[in-house]
């Protein structure tokens, strides 16, 4: 029987944009499911972005380093999939996401994002 599905979620510094911010979580999950030894992972997000970048449908320079990482950490999986879920059915995750927003202001001008 598979483990039931963990959710979580992790403070960071300042992120420049959403799909950072998705990516980067997405990034961490990965982490902790080869943390895990999990082997057979599906991904599912509302970002229609995300998952074109991940299933090879584009590119974004400034994410080229984390979509790397993602790469690195599939290679230790024996299967991943990334699929899109529609926002409706991702309502927790999303209500997550738009609250850790809310409770990490931008950083005062001058100020270099650590993301």
């Amino acid at each position: 029987m598979p483990p039931p599905p963990r959710h979580g979620s992790v403070a960071r510094p300042y992120v420049a944009s959403a799909l950072k911010a998705e990516t980067l979580a997405l990034k961490t999950s990965i982490e902790e499911a080869v943390k895990l030894d999990i082997k057979d992972l599906a991904c599912l997000s509302d970002s229609k972005g995300l998952i074109a970048l991940l299933n090879g449908g584009s590119s974004v320079i400034s994410l080229q380093g984390i979509l790397h990482n993602i790469g690195v950490l599939s290679d230790s999986l024996d299967s991943i999939s990334f699929s899109f879920i529609p926002r409706l059915c991702n309502e927790a995750a999303d209500q997550l996401a738009k609250n850790t927003l809310f409770n990490f202001p931008p950083p005062m001008r001058g100020m270099n994002s650590l993301v």
